[in-house]
């Protein structure tokens, strides 16, 4: 009689495991299959062709700030005044009246003998820089007197850079002051005397007496020169970084800073297991504490690195809290925008805010298209205005238009900001709902 066969039991694990088999192959569904090859190669020259088209407009922008500005130059004013009364001050005045009008020149305003104008006031229109005032040339009172005197005279003393005195303001602008103003003004003094050599100077050369003294004869050679009156030197070497590379740190930490938070926030379901209340908190701490530090940062990159020693503490934590001033302004806009539109996306905008904001500060919006105007819109140039009037010690004070325009942008940036994040997370908890 054959032994009945036994039947082998399950495993008592065994089915446990061929559940969690089931459960895994649940969990990993198979990979989507991937697009045909001319899709993708569609949607990559679709990309690049819109790169392209944002690397032509920010290129355009910025170089169209810069182009042909020497035509533009005679927007920029400079003042040229006679305080002596005498053949130098009238030189001064003829030779600027044949200035004006030639290419790459600024605007030359003659301001005659006897008009009641002091040098305080000459001094005063240019350390204001309204009007469009970047400079000016003084023929010093008594300065042909002067000069007649060292020339007839046995004893007397002579020095040529008493004759004319250059006023200018080195911290407004620095490359444009130097290139435009500057250079046109210790141009100008050579034609001044010039001219001088040719009207004056040749017809007085029978007043030198028969025995004259070599002090006569170096006063009767070089009989115009000038001093400087240079309201502010920049104090910094690196000059050309100032307000080009230094004026992106304060944007792009805003928005490496938005990236980071909104890769952590979201990653930890922060706007979905979250209240409103909470996720704004952070935005807010953020917000405040990362322009703070970068303020602080970039105050103190200034001062480490300025030349002359002119800047000191009063005017370090002036320029800390302009900065932190438009890191936060950056940070609310930056996080306003990345909250609307997608991470995709977030190139484009950062890449035209930054250049558009550079392009503002670069150079002065007289030497640029009419177009250029809107370059009072914008945060960076009130910024950079504070700032010019802090290294100027407060030369060129535009503050009464500066400071309302940027705390307007503060409060618009926080609002937005605000406003694109609660919408974002009314958003996700919408999705969140069965």
């Amino acid at each position: 009689m054959d032994t009945p066969r036994e039947i082998p039991l399950p495993r008592e694990n065994e089915s446990q495991d061929t559940l969690h088999q089931e459960k895994t192959v649940e969990r990993h569904p198979p990979p989507p299959k991937t697009p045909p090859r001319r899709k993708l190669l569609k949607i990559i020259l679709i990309g690049a062709v819109q790169l392209l088209i944002l690397f032509w407009f920010v290129s355009s922008w910025m170089l169209g700030k810069m182009y042909k500005q020497s035509q533009y130059a005679h927007r920029l004013h400079v003042i040229a005044i006679d305080l002596d009364g005498g053949p130098i001050g009238a030189s001064v005045l003829d030779t600027v009246t044949g200035l004006n009008g030639q290419p790459g020149m600024p605007t030359w305003e003659r301001i005659p003998y006897g008009s009641g104008e002091t040098f305080e006031d000459i001094y005063h229109k240019v350390w204001t820089g309204d009007n469009n005032i970047w400079g000016a040339i003084v023929a010093n009172p008594g300065a042909s007197d002067r000069l007649q005197e060292a020339i007839t005279s046995r004893n007397a003393s002579y020095d040529p850079t008493q004759a004319l005195r250059l006023v200018y303001n080195e911290a407004r602008y620095h490359t444009v002051t130097v290139s435009l103003i500057y250079s046109n003004l210790v141009a100008a003094v050579s034609q001044i005397s010039a001219h001088y050599q040719l009207t004056t100077g040749v017809n007085g050369l029978s007043s030198l007496p028969a025995n004259a003294t070599a002090a006569n004869k170096a006063a009767f050679l070089l009989p115009i020169g000038f001093t400087l009156s240079n309201i502010q030197p920049f104090a910094f070497s690196a000059t050309y970084l100032i307000n080009t590379v230094m004026f992106v740190f304060p944007q792009l930490s805003q928005f490496f800073m938005v990236m980071l938070l909104n890769g952590i926030l979201g990653h930890a379901g922060a706007y979905i297991n979250w209240s409103l209340k909470a996720n704004l908190t952070v935005r807010f701490i953020i917000g405040t504490l990362w322009p703070f530090i970068l303020g602080l940062s970039w105050a103190g990159w200034v001062f480490i690195f300025q030349t002359t020693g002119d800047l000191q503490t009063p005017q370090f934590f002036a320029i800390w809290s302009s900065i932190w001033l438009f890191a936060a302004i950056c940070f609310w806009t930056i996080d306003g925008v990345g909250a609307l539109i997608g991470v995709q996306w977030m190139p484009f905008f950062i890449l035209s805010w930054i250049i558009v904001q550079i392009a503002t500060v670069i150079s002065p919006m007289q030497l640029a298209s009419h177009f250029y105007r809107v370059d009072y819109f914008f945060p960076s140039h009130h910024i950079w205005g504070i700032l010019m009037t802090i290294f100027a010690h407060g030369a060129g004070n535009n503050l009464k238009i500066n400071l309302p325009v940027s705390f307007a942008w503060l409060i618009i940036a926080v609002a937005f900001g605000t406003w694109a994040n609660t919408r974002r997370w009314k958003k996700a908890q919408k999705l969140q709902k069965p």
